[in-house]
């Protein structure tokens, strides 16, 4: 009889926290929605009038002041929308042959102005050839993009970046992101790709952000069936964010 109330008790438990889950999933996914609808209409005004020439010197300071916070305050926003998409399972890939390189070159130009305004020197060591693996592309590039961004937030200004691709074995495929950065310690290895971990309290406030990047990069790299992983010699000493996929031969080029 004590053993079938506390099965009864221990489904209930599960129940209530299921639904709390749900309900916060929910709430997080509601409120990313309502906050960003009326971003859009204001980043619109903001590059209507960045193009007014007829701005002082000062204004045009205060204006590019004001889009880069709105266009940070939604790039906050679309992380939680992505995450609660995420784990609601609301993320459906489409894949198709997707060539790496071409990618990582995709990706680069997109990430161009926040790598050139910390002066970062993107190395590329990139396999000869084509490698294809079989991806979403949009949702791969937003994994390598959330990563490079990430280097970029956490490295020095003039600092270097080397971006490498090789493939160790003909069904495996790796990309690798290496920094000179601030460095991960090593008891926040195993927490990095938690949800809105970012390490330690004093980098949450140097840095800022709510540190779902890196989480909603696995979560999308976990659906493509590969692995993501980190590694860093501590403090100070840089990191390394490596991406393994399948690779798969070549699409067919007859007609």
């Amino acid at each position: 009889m004590n053993i079938q109330r506390n099965i009864a008790a221990l489904d209930a438990a599960k129940e209530s926290v299921v639904a709390a889950s749900n309900a916060k999933d929910h709430f997080l996914a509601t409120l990313s929605h309502e906050l960003r609808t009326p971003l859009t209409p204001v980043l619109t005004t903001i590059e209507t009038l960045e193009l007014d020439g007829n701005l002082t010197k000062s204004q045009q300071s205060a204006v590019g002041i004001i889009r880069r916070n709105i266009e940070l305050e939604a790039r906050l926003i679309d992380d939680l929308l992505d995450f609660t998409r995420v784990t609601r399972g609301k993320v459906h890939l489409i894949q198709r042959h997707t060539e790496i390189n071409a990618l990582i070159a995709n990706v680069l130009e997109i990430c161009r102005k926040e790598i050139v305004s910390k002066r970062i020197d993107v190395r590329l060591d990139l396999i000869a050839g084509e490698i294809y693996t079989y991806a979403d592309p949009a949702r791969l590039q937003q994994v390598f993009w959330n990563i490079i961004l990430n280097g970029v937030k956490f490295s020095p200004t003039g600092s270097v970046m080397t971006i490498s691709t090789r493939s160790p074995r003909p069904d495996n495929l790796l990309v690798e992101f290496a920094d000179n950065g601030i460095g991960i310690e090593p008891d926040h290895l195993e927490t990095i790709f938690q949800p809105f971990e970012q390490g330690d309290s004093i980098i949450t406030q140097q840095f800022g952000g709510l540190g779902l990047g890196l989480a909603i990069s696995k979560m999308l790299v976990d659906l493509h069936g590969g692995t993501l992983i980190a590694s860093s010699q501590g403090r100070d000493s840089g990191s390394v964010f490596q991406v393994s996929l399948n690779r798969i031969p070549a699409p067919s080029r007859s007609s």
